[in-house]
């Protein structure tokens, strides 16, 4: 009768953890969804969801010395004594699972508590009676099947503590042997609930390892059990993969443009294709400072002319462009001659120099004739006084000097 009440009992709190376990899941499934693996956090978003495999290797420990052995023999009235006892033995177990959320899963599988033995030495007149008493001693284990729920707490992205119950059917099967004899045998049986601790680790999307201890009370003995195991779930990363994928069409798709690369979209942008090099403002207009500028040109001449030569024309348009982007307000145009001829036809000379190039800036530049001064200056400010070829060609020259403060782009 007690045994009865027993398993009423363990079917209560089985059926009360599922239908929690149910409950959490259905107002879980609403706010986690793991869309990148960035998100992926025991706490906060758990993709190890749904069905899984797990494997457990330990050893288990049923806590029989040779003391308690030796206390055994006594109980039967047997003249013996324990010579070693073996009272642990290699776990294992394997199982299937479901993880309905991150609080609650149920599992089912096969446990095996590994092998015990007893060594000892007796003497007795009826070797019979004697090997029938002696078979019911030994340190309990056990196999069989089991069903357990799994209830966790995350505690950090990677961890989680899980707590577990148990519903172990099991079954033990002993032999006594005299040398390689055998000459007795027991089995015994037992359907017993047990409890654990985990501590669990996510290795990767669809792997987690763990730490576990457990206690099972079997007929006589208690064993305590310390594994390492292991699960795989077979959907969390592929979940994942999916939302993840979703996700990022939904981006792509309502992701503002900026065409031009300048950091403003192009919905708020007022000047399309901004130089790259320069700072923008808030409208994605290049940002203007004033700043001193400063431009020189040298244009040299030949002997008695006032005619430009190709050589400079790349330079003039490049000072003409300076001028009209800048809209620089004042431009000298002093124009020099060499020493051979005379004083006043140098003057009239260097003035037509300096004519010729405002001529130039004027009608193919479109630059504003109020803004250019002429200067001639003759041959007044000689660059090389000697009387050689080579001075006379250095001072044959037209100066355009520009220096002022203007708006420049910022640069970035």
């Amino acid at each position: 009768m007690k045994q009865h009440n027993q398993y009423k009992q363990t079917l209560a709190a089985f059926s009360l953890l599922c239908t929690l376990g149910s409950y959490t899941a259905y107002a879980e499934t609403a706010d986690s969804v793991c869309t990148t693996a960035s998100e992926i956090h025991y706490q906060s978003c758990d993709n190890q969801l749904g069905w899984y495999l797990g494997g457990e290797l330990g050893f288990a420990d049923s806590k029989v010395s040779k003391t308690d052995t030796d206390r055994f023999f006594e109980q039967a009235n047997l003249n013996a004594t324990s010579i070693a006892v073996d009272d642990k033995g290699a776990k294992w177990s394997a199982f299937v699972g479901y993880q309905f959320n991150s609080y609650f899963a149920i599992e089912a599988g096969y446990i095996d508590l590994g092998e015990r033995s007893v060594d000892f030495t007796g003497k007795s007149t009826d070797l019979s009676a004697f090997y029938d008493n002696v078979e019911h001693i030994y340190p309990q284990s056990a196999k069989g099947t089991n069903i357990n729920v799994v209830v966790s707490w995350p505690i950090s992205e990677y961890f989680k503590l899980s707590g577990k119950l148990g519903y172990f059917d099991w079954q033990g099967k002993y032999r006594t042997n005299e040398n390689t004899n055998q000459v007795g045998s027991d089995k015994i049986s037992g359907k017993d609930l047990w409890y654990g601790l985990e501590l669990n680790y996510r290795l990767t999307g669809k792997w987690q390892a763990y730490a576990n201890y457990s206690q099972m009370k079997l007929t006589r003995d208690t064993n305590d059990i310390y594994s390492l195991g292991l699960r795989y779930y077979f959907s969390a990363s592929d979940k994942a993969a999916v939302l993840a994928e979703k996700k990022a069409v939904a981006v792509q798709q309502v992701m503002p443009v900026d065409s031009d690369k300048d950091g403003i979209i192009d919905s708020a942008d007022n000047c399309d294709n901004s130089d790259g090099r320069y700072q923008v403002d808030s409208l994605g207009c290049t940002l203007m400072a004033r700043q001193e500028a400063e431009f020189n040109l040298v244009v040299q001449y030949a002997n008695d002319s006032a005619e430009i030569t190709a050589d400079y024309l790349n330079k003039i348009a490049a000072l003409s462009d300076f001028v009209n982007r800048y809209h620089v307000k004042r431009l000298k145009v002093i124009g020099h001659t060499s020493s051979p001829g005379g004083r006043i036809y140098n003057q009239r000379l260097s003035e037509q120099r300096s004519q010729s190039i405002a001529a130039m800036l004027v009608d193919n530049y479109s630059i504003k004739s109020e803004i250019i001064e002429i200067i001639g200056q003759g041959e007044s400010q000689l660059l090389d006084s000697t009387d050689t070829n080579e001075a006379h060609q250095l001072n044959r020259r037209i100066e355009i000097s520009l220096k002022e403060s203007v708006l420049l782009p910022v640069t970035r």
